[in-house]
């Protein structure tokens, strides 16, 4: 149900802390049929299953008498989501490892004949003193009733914390997740002093842990904290003997739109369409690729901001172009003769390149072409607005030299149209 059990037992069971590095083979298995667990009131009655919402990033340390369980601000839409998940009783979210903690609660299943059992155990760092211990998941119940004397109750199950409070604290505890805002439970007998353990929920700097030592095969930027959308279900672009496919997006900064007139930007699709184009011209290269030990290819593609701020009021725009997948920028270079005509095996070097940008054109051309859409007139189609960006086309130029620019006004004829 989630990893970091199971990762947290292997530790355990051969003594290396968090896990071992290396799995072993044939080994017995460390859990068996859920028993007697406290995942039974995690029970989803509409998928027949058990759930256990997670959230990236998120870390619970327990010291002394204080638990701290902290969500990291950029992963809000995932506590909602569990929040809404949740059912009126039973809030619950799954843990991450924390790389700050020296130590770490331990689930330990015991199977006999006559039943399953759990029990807790704690995993620490070789010859280093327990101070701040991580647990695995947290459980918070709303049910407890005010005839047992408690304000609240804390106590360690398995390798997570179960919090019982009561309900009109249940409500409170999701107005402040909802608020983001900081949240205390006390532990202990109505009317004491001090509480015996106190439970601080806590919304803490954003999650950056993530994508670590990654670097991108363009010029090495490390992509630690850069966000990734992982692509499950690429498309394989086959060659004669090899295969290229599109596998992640690294969102290395995002702008909002200052001016409103554009609709936010597709990341997915937008992606999607500069990874098909990729592809489709590289496939013809992918041997040559091969040879020269270029496996892991990457493409950055830079799309400005609406800068409508400019105090001159001057809007930077550049068309994007097949050169920005070569060399991030316009090519600049005088035209030379065609080279695809060429055996690539008696190509220099620059006639390599060559080739290179005249495949991606060829499939940029084609690529435009689907951009296009031909409407019969006798729909009614959107007309152009104030505010969209129109390429000017200048017969007196080539089309590389033709500009950006915006629609600032619109005068219709007779017929409605500009």
């Amino acid at each position: 149900m989630f990893p970091l059990r199971l990762l947290l037992r292997l530790g355990a069971e051969y003594r290396y802390y968090p896990c071992p590095l290396v799995s072993v083979r044939f080994r017995n298995a460390l859990y068996f049929e859920i028993g007697h667990t406290v995942m039974k009131v995690l029970a989803d009655f509409r998928n027949f299953g058990y759930t256990l919402p997670g959230v990236r990033g998120l870390t619970i340390h327990l010291k002394n008498r204080t638990t701290d369980v902290m969500f990291p601000r950029n992963r809000y839409d995932q506590v909602i989501k569990g929040l809404h998940n949740s059912n009126d009783h039973v809030l619950a979210y799954a843990s991450n490892f924390s790389i700050t903690a020296d130590s770490h609660l331990v689930c330990i299943q015991t199977n006999t004949s006559d039943e399953s059992s759990y029990q807790t155990q704690a995993i620490n760092i070789h010859n280093k003193p327990r101070t701040v211990t991580g647990a695995s998941f947290i459980v918070i119940n709303g049910a407890l009733k005010s005839s047992m004397g408690l304000s609240a109750k804390s106590s360690i199950v398995e390798d997570g914390l179960m919090v019982e409070i009561m309900p009109e604290k249940m409500e409170a505890l999701k107005a402040a997740l909802k608020n983001m805002q900081d949240f205390s439970i006390g532990c202990g007998r109505q009317g004491a002093l001090e509480p015996d353990e106190v439970v601080n929920i806590k919304w803490v700097d954003n999650d950056m842990l993530f994508n670590l030592s990654v670097k991108s095969p363009i010029d090495g930027q490390l992509m630690d904290g850069i966000p990734s959308i992982r692509v499950h279900n690429g498309i394989d672009y086959k060659g004669a003997t090899r295969f290229i496919r599109w596998t992640e997006v690294f969102i290395i900064k995002v702008y909002d739109h200052s001016s409103g007139v554009n609709d936010p930007v597709d990341i997915n699709k937008l992606s999607g369409n500069i990874a098909k184009a990729t592809c489709a011209a590289l496939v013809k290269l992918l041997d040559l690729l091969a040879t020269a030990g270029l496996t892991k290819l990457g493409v950055r593609t830079t799309i400005h901001p609406d800068n409508m701020g400019d105090a001159r009021g001057v809007i930077y725009y550049e068309l994007l172009k097949p050169s920005h997948f070569l060399i991030g920028q316009p090519m600049l270079t005088v035209p030379e003769e065609s080279v695809l005509a060429i055996n690539p095996d008696r190509l220099s070097r620059w006639q390599l390149v060559r080739s290179m940008q005249e495949l991606l054109w060829h499939s940029w051309l084609d690529y435009l072409h689907s951009l296009q859409q031909k409407n019969k007139w006798r729909n009614t189609e959107p007309n152009l607005a104030v505010g969209e960006l129109v390429l000017v086309k200048n017969s007196l130029l080539p089309s590389s030299k033709w500009e950006l620019a915006r629609i600032q006004q619109i005068h219709p004829g007779s017929d409605s149209f500009g």
